[in-house]
């Protein structure tokens, strides 16, 4: 029987349709995206390439340059005829000149090609000869198979780990694969098809160290043991048995193993080969001490059957979260579609596009301008409510108020502690200030006044040498100012204009604009600076108050001290002086706020905007800003693609969301405790480690092939089986799909608490499925076929029993 022939009806159409949604997705380059996939990794000459060549039916080459140099994507797809074709997924972190040549690759075989040589040609296109290092490049190869009865797989081939560096391949080649590998591996959805050769103990092989680092807990790996027949020779024959059985409980893959007979030679012709190779497989297993393997998990056949269908659940149950991503890309990209705009070259059409543009920007000036942040229908610019990462963390910088009146406060306290009176003063107290500086200024200013009276204004001849700061304080206050505001305006330019009018924008339409508003702001505030030269008695209240209750205060205390007239008058000079200082501040700093930001900055912002500044533009000024470029064009073109390419990607997940027979598994509830990035968050980096109870008498089976199906491993999926009919399910949740074979109980003896990691072999269609367990050592398997269950509306098997009524219960409510 073909391998075709067991993938039929509903089954192959959810599996095509399935591989689709990623091909899809893998050709739409959707960044930020990590796709379900199964990849080959193993230690270098492990084996990697028979056992890919026995799945895939494709031919490796077999010389020194043929070592995998980069990820290899091979599919396996159903077709009338049969097929090759090659394609090269480029980096997109290449130069785009280098894009566009590996994209151009592409080739078709049919029978009387030479395949090799179009390998040959592929991997000159990604690793040529002189590069620094020609491994682990970040391009992928895809390689597609067709034919009438191949199984629906895609695997991707990784290159093989290496230890130490040799002729072939340097230090830093080594790192590079490391790397590649690990970016693979890490994410939590790929599958691991960890390949191990029996010519060496496993526990040497970097693979297994690999797989525990990055899949600790053995939910996404399946172990493939190469070279079964080299094991005697390093006497590890019954360890390697008892791997592959899951029985050692520092290597236990819930997946479960398999163990490929690597060809001695390869036979003329690929067919050739491949029937040959399975007719040495038979006679190896049914002739060595292997034969204690259960046939479902000896063989590239198997193998093949397991990983189509392990593949399709795998996609499945990662299917809705697939779409929302789906979802997510696909507003990004029609986002970016509306920033380029329409591509309209028409001049009224240009005209009317920018009045909109401008009539949107101006509303968003004023929403922020006067403080509501209000977004327009539709048209989100101002942040959402979100949790402050710091307490210091900046204000958005699209709440232009905000950050003004943040800027404004900051302006009054350096106005405040950087010119009161102990810094006026220059550190010295008013006494000492009155008597080594305001006498002697006194006196260098005698007037016609009698002798024993003061100059009523030498007063304004101390005030000038106490506010000339203001003037550079107030100038660092409108350039911190304007720059809020530039900073803002450029959100607004980079968020609701499209990209190729942002530059002419910018310099052609908002910077003169903002130019002359800052030269008026200064203007402005040098006007406010010379105004505090005229000599303009003060007419606030306030100061006849604190003057009198000053002079009441000093009065008291000179009459103790026994000042002289001089210094009497001195300090009266000073503090009318200081009184007049902190009143004329008080009203700079308003006079700043209001009518150099507020006046000059702010209020012109809103003029910025004015439809009517776009009504008054010349055709040519028109045409300058808003008329597209070649460039623009076809970033329009290519964004076009995308969102084909993401929309027909969306469309099949949600035509595999309404399939009854896949359904099932994209209901599965997902463990995100790994990454789903390749990047990804950080990975243990102590493995696992099991430790379980022995069972007396459990060797005994062992020794006579009789293996019970272990409780633990029944329940891994998911809803435990009852006692009376344990069933083996593989899929996650631990339901069963119509066909598959489960053992049957073979006698209510009671099972142990404690089971040591022992073989499950892993459901096949159309295959005997795991051994039953039985009361008595002596006793062989026995395989039995289950009764076909009954499919409810959701397609899915009712439970039968009152433990299967339970067990589902308690499964959904933890679901």
């Amino acid at each position: 029987m073909s391998v075709g022939n067991i993938f039929v009806g509903d089954i192959t159409q959810a599996q095509q349709s399935l591989l689709d949604l990623i091909d899809n997705l893998h050709f739409a380059r959707i960044d930020g995206i990590q796709l379900p996939r199964i990849v080959v990794v193993g230690d270098q000459s492990a084996g990697k390439s028979s056992v890919l060549e026995a799945v895939t039916g494709i031919p490796f080459l077999r010389h020194a340059e043929a070592c995998t140099k980069f990820a290899t994507e091979y599919r396996l797809r159903r077709a009338k005829e049969n097929g090759f074709s090659f394609q090269i997924i480029p980096d997109q972190s290449r130069q785009p000149h280098e894009i566009g040549q590996l994209q151009r690759f592409a080739a078709t075989v049919n029978e009387d090609t030479d395949f090799e040589a179009v390998m040959r040609a592929a991997v000159k296109e990604i690793a040529p000869q002189g590069m620094s290092v020609r491994f682990a490049a970040k391009d992928v190869l895809v390689v597609e198979k067709c034919g009438p009865d191949l199984p629906m797989l895609t695997v991707v081939d990784l290159p093989g780990l290496v230890s130490v560096a040799n002729r072939d391949q340097s230090k830093e080649d080594i790192l590079a694969i490391e790397d590649l590998t690990d970016r693979y591996m890490r994410s939590s959805r790929t599958i691991v098809l960890a390949i191990v050769s029996g010519n060496q103990d496993y526990a040497h092989q970097k693979i297994i160290a690999k797989a525990k680092r990055f899949d600790p807990e053995g939910n996404r790996t399946i172990g493939v043991l190469t070279k079964p027949d080299l094991t005697s020779t390093i006497n590890l024959e019954q360890r390697f048995i008892a791997l592959v059985k899951n029985q050692d409980p520092e290597v236990q893959f819930a997946l479960g193993w398999y163990v490929v007979l690597n060809p001695s030679a390869r036979e003329p012709g690929l067919e050739l080969a491949l029937e040959a190779r399975q007719q040495q497989e038979d006679r190896f297993f049914s002739e060595s001490n292997w034969n204690v393997l259960p046939t479902e998990v000896r063989g590239a056949n198997a193998l093949k059957q397991r990983l189509s269908l392990q593949l399709m659940r795998h996609i499945a149950k990662y299917v809705p979260k697939l779409q929302r991503e789906i979802q997510e890309k696909l507003s990004e990209v029609k986002r970016d579609l509306e920033l380029l705009g329409t591509g309209n070259d028409d001049p009224d059409e240009l005209r009317h596009i920018l009045v909109g543009l401008c009539e949107e920007s101006r509303d968003l000036v004023s929403a922020a301008a006067d403080g509501t942040y209000k977004n327009p229908p539709g048209r989100a610019f101002f942040p959402k409510v979100k949790r402050r990462v710091a307490p210091n963390a900046s204000t958005p910088s699209q709440n232009l108020r905000a950050r003004v009146v943040y800027e404004n406060m900051e302006f009054v306290t350096k106005m405040e502690n950087e010119g009161r009176h102990s810094n006026l003063l220059q550190g010295l107290s008013m006494e000492d200030y009155a008597r080594d500086v305001v006498e002697g200024f006194i006196a260098d200013n005698v007037g016609t006044e009698f002798q024993g009276d003061n100059n009523p204004r030498l007063v304004y001849g101390i005030f000038p040498a106490f506010f000339e700061n203001w003037s550079t304080y107030a100038l660092e206050h409108v350039n911190n100012v304007e720059a809020i505001c530039n900073q803002f305006l450029r959100n607004i330019v980079e968020k609701k204009w499209p990209y190729h009018m942002r530059q002419k924008l910018q310099t052609e339409f908002l910077d003169p604009h903002m130019k002359k508003l800052l030269e008026h702001a200064r203007r402005e505030v040098e006007l406010l600076s010379r105004d505090q030269e005229y000599e303009v008695r003060s007419y606030d209240t306030e100061y006849t108050k604190l003057l009198d209750a000053w002079r009441d205060a000093k009065a008291e205390e000179d009459d103790e001290d026994g000042l002289s007239a001089e210094s009497r008058n001195a300090q009266e000079l000073l503090q009318k002086a200081l009184i007049h200082y902190d009143l004329s501040a008080k009203v700079f700093i308003g006079n700043v706020i209001t009518q150099v930001v507020e006046r000059h900055l702010l209020q012109g912002l809103y003029q910025l905007f004015l439809p009517s500044r776009i009504t008054k533009m010349k055709v040519a000024e028109i045409e300058d800003i808003a008329l597209e470029s070649a460039e623009t064009r076809e970033r329009r073109k290519t964004l076009q693609d995308k969102k084909t390419a993401i929309e027909a990607s969306l469309d099949a997940g949600r035509a595999i969301e309404r399939r009854g027979e896949i359904r099932h598994y994209t209901r599965v509830a997902l463990d995100d405790s790994g990454s789903d990035s390749e990047e990804g968050n950080k990975v243990k980096d102590q493995p696992r480690t099991l430790h379980r109870r022995p069972v007396p008498g459990m060797a005994q089976q062992q020794a006579q092939g009789s293996y019970q199906q272990p409780h633990s491993m029944q329940s891994r999926g998911g809803v435990p089986p009852s006692s009376g009919t344990p069933s083996y399910n593989s899929s996650s949740n631990g339901r069963s799909l119509p066909g598959e074979w489960v053992g049957t109980n073979g006698g209510d003896a009671p099972r142990p608490t404690h089971t040591p990691p022992q073989y499950t072999a892993p459901p096949i269609p159309g295959s005997f499925g795991t051994p039953a367990p039985s009361r008595s050592p002596n006793r062989q398997p026995v395989y039995q076929k289950a009764a076909p269950p009954i499919p409810n509306h959701n397609g899915v098997s009712p439970p039968t029993t009152r433990s299967e009524l339970e067990d589902r219960r308690k499964y959904e409510l933890e679901s």
